[in-house]
This record gives C-alpha cells, structure tokens and sequence, in this order.
C-alpha cells in the first residue's frame, strides 16, 4: 500500500505577515531605483525623522533641566498639556493620513486580492508594513526620547511614558487603517466621497487651530484668563476618551492610580484590536460588493461645452469647469479660505485686520491644486494631444475659469469680511477692506500664473478620482515638497508690491490705496508671463507629460 501523498503545507501567518513586510520595503527600493526624485524624497524624508528624533530628545533633556523638580501645579499642567494635546495630536494625525497621505495604493488589500491570503492575516500584514515605515519608526522613537520628561516623577513614570509611547504609536496607526479602509467603504458615491472629504478636512483645520481658539477667545484684563479647575476637569474627561488613554498612563503610575493604568492599558489594547476587526470586515465587505457602480446621469444638452466658446480653448475651459464641478479631490481648496476667515475672525480680538490679511494670500492655497493641474487631468490630456491643441490654447483655457472663480470668489469673502468684522460701517474699514481684496486679488493672478508654468514641470501623483483616500506611491513625499516650489515662487514674484508697500510704510502710508493698481499690474504682468511659458513648455514636453500621466494612472490601479 503506497503512502499518501502528502500536500504541501500552507504558509504560517507569521511567516506571511514577515514576508509582505520585506515585500514593502522591496517595492520601496525599486522606487528608488525608478526615479531619481524617489530618491530625492525619501532621503528628504529620513532627514527630516533624524532631525524630529534629535529636536525632541534635546526638548526633552532641555526641559528637564530647566524645570525639574516639577512642584503639584507644574505637573498639572504638563498633565493637561500632555492629555489634551495629545489627543488633538492623534486626531490630527488620523485626519492628515485621511486627506493628505491617504493609503498606500501599492500595498492595500485590493493587490492581494488574487493570493487567497486570510482577510485576517492580510489585514495583519498590511498593520505590520505600516508600523515598519519611516513615520511610525520616527514618532515611536520621538515619544521614547519624550518619555525622559517624566524621568523627576519617578521610575514608575518613566516606564509608563515608555508604554505610553508603544500604545501611542499603535493606537494612532491602527486607527488611521481603520478610518482608511471605512473612509473606502462607506464612501462609494461622489456625493459621499465630497462630503467626507469636505467634513474631514474641516475637522482637521478645527483641530489644528483649537489651542490657538481656546486662548485667544479667553478673557480677562491681559486678554486671557487660566481657570485651572476647569482645565483639569478637561483633562479628566480627555483622558477617559480613546485619543487620551495612553497620555494618561503616566501620571496614573505618578499618582498611584495602577488599576485605572491597567484599565486604560486593557482599553487601548481592545481598541486596536476593534480597529484591526473594523479593517477586516471593510475587506470582506469590499469583496462581496465589488467595485462601487458609478451612477450615470443623463444630459439633455451639452452643458458648459454650450457656454463657451466655440474653440479648443473654450473646450478646455469647458472641461476644467466640469472637472472642478466634481473632483473631490480639490473641492476642500475652495473651502479652506473661508473656514480661516471664521477662524481669524475667532482670534482676531477686535483688529480687523487680522481678518483681513486673509484675503492678501488665499489665493496662493486655492490654486495649489492647479499648480499639478495636469496630474488631476490624469489621462483625459491624451484627447488634447491627439487633436493637436496648442498650448498656450490650454493655459488660456484653464485660466479664463479660475478668472471667474476668482472674481466671485473674492466679492463673497470681501462681503462675509466686513460682515465679520464690521469695517463697512466707516469709510476708513471700507478703505481698507477694498485695498485688502483688490490686493489680494493681484496676488492670485500671480499664484495663477505660476500655477500654469509649474504644473507643466514639477507633476506628481495623485490618488485616483474613484479612490480619493488611496495614496499613489511616491505621492506623500512630492507633495511635501513640490507645491513649495510654486508658493515660493508666487511670493517672490509679488515683490513689486511688497516692495511698494514697505516704501509707503516708511514714507506716507495714507496714499495706501495706490496699492491696488500696483498690485493689479503686477498680477496681470505674472500672470501672462506664467500662462506665456506654461503653453510654450507643453508645447515642448507634451509627449514627456503624456507618459508621466500615464505611469502615474498605474500606480493609480
């Protein structure tokens, strides 16, 4: 009787999760090995985690020297402060990874799909390649050198803020996998994927500007008031939250409070795990309704392509207009000025000029969207080369629209400023108001300008219109760096207006409004200078940009 064949074993888990570990950082060495720039922003990126770890084990060592020992009130404070802002840090975090950096379009769950890999140890490798990447090995060690703070509170301290910094690390990374793989799943409309979006970043711009709200709007003869009862009533709720469990645990070992640390410790501990069971059944979910239908809607007529005019660039115009209708992916960028009027608004303490000044650089952030204008194009620009349009008929086109918005644009923020601030009741606010818009206005012609020359230069890959929340290999460090080179730019190239502003400052500040045709000339000329180059480098490049989107539509897959 011959012996059963034996079938080959099944790979273990643990050996799985290993190898797509080692498969991540291989996929990132043959980035590098692809692309110069690659090469450029990861080290960037490594010098930048060398420098953070440095800062704070310095701040760290620093701030011990100079304050311990730390006396009950100090360490109330430090508690708040810690508590506090360390659960704002982590939702900050989580909404930087959704809107900015988004998921790895390389190693998500979609490209194992075929490998009959467990949901479970799928989801467990793709947990274990992020806590291996650059950002998580940087923070875990920036809150190991942190954790030197609380060295004068003890040795009970010192290895809770220890812990504290290995659950911190791991509550934030599973957390934004899960947000991730949610922000994925429940979002499979337009109309979902733009709300999100829009509430999202929303959220994000609160909470960075939250610390800076709560003071400003306090109280008192200074201009603010500390009621530190209150403060720590705060931080107790904070610390009962999910964001503030592990910045609690130690001045839990501190105060000798060990059953709430092991509470707070199981917590954490579950919550990850719940994170990790949320990505899990995103994936299974994703597997059984399979890629979201894209909802048709029928046109009677032609649309915009109705209103323009009958040429190629009234053509292009026509479709950045329908673009920009229903790209997700730049919507935020015309909500963003307004939410910083409201908020300047909230800490301007009566100057209305602080208000104002938003106004002089809005501009420069609606149009750094436009500034890669051709990577959200994506592959549509190949129906431009195929007819043969020239250009600067494309530069024209794409400028005419943002001329529009800009205009209406700029009239809504003025109203709602001097609705705000109240300036439109003297003739000196409504002097200063109309300096302020017109001036800013000038300063957005030269941003567009720069925009239509750089994004014919300096593109880099986004996440694809269906998966707004994916992240292109490559996209996170580009667009760290890139959009610089276009604000940099806009700002030097407004220095005629600058220039005249710091004259008049110095010699006669009443004659403030010949601001405006400075400015205004100074814009029109940038302007026809950007769109002038732009067309003539597309006209050169237009092929060499034709294949760079369409690399950057692969690792859109």
């Amino acid at each position: 009787m011959s012996a059963p064949t034996s079938q080959p074993a099944a790979p273990k888990r643990s050996g799985t999760i290993a190898t797509m570990v080692r498969l991540r950082w291989s996929l990132t060495m043959a980035a590098l090995h692809k692309s110069v720039w690659q090469v450029v922003g990861y080290v960037l990126a490594a010098v930048m985690a060398v420098g953070i770890f440095i800062g704070v084990a310095a701040a760290a060592i620093s701030f011990v020297y100079a304050t311990a020992p730390y006396d009950s009130g100090f360490i109330d404070g430090l508690h708040a402060t810690m508590v506090i802002g360390g659960s704002i840090g982590i939702l900050f975090t989580m909404l930087m990874q959704l809107l900015l950096i988004g998921e790895s379009s390389t190693m998500s769950a979609q490209k194992f799909s075929l490998f009959g890999i467990p949901d479970r140890t799928l989801v467990a490798g793709l947990y274990a390649a992020a806590f291996t990447g650059i950002p998580a090995i940087c923070a875990l060690l920036s809150l190991f050198a942190w954790s030197y703070v609380y060295s004068p509170m003890g040795v009970a301290a010192l290895l809770a803020g220890i812990l504290s910094a290995i659950l911190t690390v791991a509550r934030a990374m599973c957390f934004s996998k899960a947000v991730l793989s949610l922000a994925g799943q429940i979002t499979r409309t337009n109309s979902g994927k733009n709300a999100l979006y829009l509430i999202a970043m929303v959220v994000l711009i609160v909470s960075a500007q939250l610390p800076s709200i709560i003071m400003n709007t306090s109280t008192g003869d200074d201009g603010y008031t500390y009621n530190m009862g209150a403060l720590m009533r705060g931080t107790t709720i904070a610390g009962w939250l999910p964001f503030g469990w592990t910045f609690e645990l130690p001045f839990d070992a501190y105060f000798g409070n060990f059953g709430a640390l092991l509470t707070r410790v199981a917590l954490t501990i579950a919550f990850c795990a719940l994170c990790y069971a949320c990505s899990v059944w995103c994936i299974a979910r994703e597997r059984l309704q399979g890629e979201p239908q894209q909802s048709t809607k029928s046109e009677k007529t032609i649309g915009m392509f109705a209103r323009v005019p009958d040429n190629a660039a009234g053509a292009i115009s026509a479709r950045t207009w329908t673009f920009l209708r229903r790209d997700p992916r730049q919507a935020i960028s015309f909500i963003l000025p307004v939410l910083f009027i409201v908020i300047f608004q909230l800490e301007s303490h009566g100057e209305p000029m602080v208000v104002w000044q938003c106004l002089l650089w809005m501009g420069i952030m609606l149009l750094i969207g436009e500034s890669n204008g051709l990577a959200y194009d994506g592959r549509a620009y190949a129906m431009e080369q195929i007819a043969g349009v020239r250009g600067k008929d494309d530069r024209w086109g794409r400028t005419r629209v943002y001329l529009m918005i800009f205009v209406v644009y700029y009239l809504l923020s003025a109203a709602l400023t001097f609705a705000l601030t109240g300036d439109w009741r003297t003739e000196s606010g409504i002097l200063q108001g109309t300096v302020c818009s017109v001036v800013g206005f000038g300063v957005s012609l030269i941003a567009l300008g720069c925009a239509e020359f750089y994004s014919t230069i300096l593109l880099y890959p986004v996440p694809s219109i269906e998966k707004p929340f994916s992240s292109p290999q490559g996209r996170a460090m580009a667009q760290g760096f890139f959009p610089f080179a276009y604000m940099l730019s806009s700002v030097l190239l407004a220095a005629p207006t600058w220039i005249a502003a710091i004259i008049l400052a110095f010699t006669n500040w009443g004659l403030y409004w010949l601001l405006m045709p400075i400015a205004l000339a100074n814009g029109i000329g940038m302007l026809w200078l950007g769109v002038w180059l732009g067309g003539k480098m597309l006209d050169a490049r237009g092929l060499k940009i034709l294949q760079t989107l369409d690399d950057f539509a692969s690792l859109q897959k």
